[in-house]
């Protein structure tokens, strides 16, 4: 078990916590549902791979981190000697009254400590590891089609730059063609006027040594 937390049932107030404190957050907002669930197990999924049990024992809840590989049976084991042992080490009016936690508490670390090496090498449930398996798979599975639609949203949006790239291009050819027909047409009147200025002034140059 990676984490263990103890909370006095009344007001939610931790007064134990056991492990490196990462999902410590999610550990104590599931003591609202073990309050809502009464005497029900609450499970909560955190990845693939762990999971939150959290669950009522007279005046405390205790939630736990652990892996998906071990049955509920044997995390429901692990948190009923939690119980034993926070009650045995710690006094009753401390634990009601108190607004002090007992982290600090050498003895009940110690315990927590060697309950979780002897639950480490629990063994695992078959159904529970192929659950586990069925899980992964279906996350890559989930990862592969996600993947897959990104990839054809990016074909499709590559296909879409090339359509406008060839209308553009399309575009570029007709004002292309539209430009040379303006080159050609323009040519042909400054040859025209060129032609005539020329013929103009032969007939004028003629006209002149005739007389």
């Amino acid at each position: 078990m990676r984490e263990v937390l103890i909370a006095r049932l009344e007001d939610s107030f931790p007064l134990f916590f056991y492990g490196a404190s990462s999902n410590s957050s999610q550990l104590y907002e599931s003591i609202s549902q073990v309050n809502i669930n009464a005497d029900k197990l609450y499970v909560l999924d955190v990845n693939s791979n762990e999971r939150i049990i959290a669950c009522r024992k007279q005046e405390l809840a205790i939630t736990v981190l652990s892996p998906k590989t071990l049955s509920i049976q044997t995390i429901q084991s692990f948190i009923d000697e939690v119980d034993r042992l926070f009650t045995l080490l710690i006094d009753l009016d401390d634990m009601r009254y108190s607004d002090k936690a007992f982290t600090s508490n050498l003895k009940l670390k110690q315990g927590m400590k060697q309950l979780e090496e002897k639950y480490q090498n629990a063994v695992v449930n078959p159904l529970d590891k192929i659950q586990l398996d069925l899980s992964s798979v279906k996350e890559t599975v989930n990862d592969n089609i996600e993947n897959i639609i990104k990839n054809a949203e990016s074909l499709e949006g590559l296909q879409d730059t090339t359509d406008n790239l060839r209308e553009v291009a399309a575009g570029f050819s007709h004002q292309s063609e539209t430009l040379k027909k303006k080159i050609a047409q323009r040519d042909l009147k400054v040859k025209i006027i060129t032609g005539c200025i020329i013929v103009c002034v032969l007939v004028y140059v003629v006209i002149v040594f005739a007389m």
